[in-house]
């Protein structure tokens, strides 16, 4: 595992970097390169963090587990293309066209909220052995309802950060308001999984309609 995270380091991100900036139309944006700074930081670390404190799951986040649902697959997948479109639609907007015009001083703004996001994503895996990529019933993992860390508060904070981070701190990373509209889309896709994933473990899952008795709320405390 080790060896295909380097090649894919060695040789996947110089491919997405020229990519990126391929879109843009040019190389001397810092917002951008501040954006993928960001980003690359902030995997490293909860890499180095998950790979001291649950190894385990960093190996069995490379696989697609065995009874994964078909839904979740597609929903992956849309999620996939939209936050791919947010990069590409921030790069033509701020990079090449330069169409809309966002203040300077949100770029941190969107920094912290990836930060913060990237966090408790962290938080999550450390916390929970069985936050895989994809949704299934576990049953070869001794699948186990979580209720300590950020569980305690929402059933599913790691979606909660994505949404937050992910989706829009890198819009405003990018300086675009129209990566907020690709930005929306994912969101609306991962509040979609959420419910799916959540009716899946309160019909399959023994102890988490219980869990989620007490922890009533999917991803906003006081909401939903």
């Amino acid at each position: 595992m080790i060896f295909a995270r380097l090649l894919a380091i060695v040789v996947l991100v110089p491919v997405f970097v020229w990519g990126f900036f391929a879109v843009a139309g040019r190389w001397n944006w810092l917002a951008g390169w501040g954006c993928l700074a960001v980003v690359a930081l902030g995997a490293g670390l909860s890499d180095l963090v998950l790979w001291r404190a649950n190894p385990e799951l960093l190996r069995q986040r490379a696989t697609f587990g065995k009874g994964t649902k078909t839904w979740d697959l597609v929903c992956l997948s849309l999620f996939g293309v939209l936050f791919l479109a947010i990069l590409a639609v921030g790069a033509v907007d701020r990079g090449r066209f330069g169409w809309s015009r966002m203040p300077i001083w949100l770029w941190p703004v969107g920094a912290a909220l990836y930060g913060a996001s990237q966090a408790i994503l962290t938080w999550c895996m450390v916390v929970n052995r069985n936050f895989e990529k994809t949704a299934r019933i576990q049953t070869d993992r001794g699948h186990a309802v979580i209720q300590s860390g950020p569980y305690h508060y929402v059933r599913h904070p790691g979606y909660a950060a994505t949404i937050v981070g992910f989706n829009f701190g890198t819009a405003f990373m990018l300086t675009s308001w129209l990566a907020f509209v690709p930005a929306t889309l994912a969101s609306v896709v991962l509040v979609v999984r959420t419910a799916l994933e959540d009716r899946m473990l309160l019909d399959e899952l023994p102890g988490y309609r219980d869990y989620a008795g007490g922890v009533r709320f999917r991803l906003v405390p006081g909401l939903w």
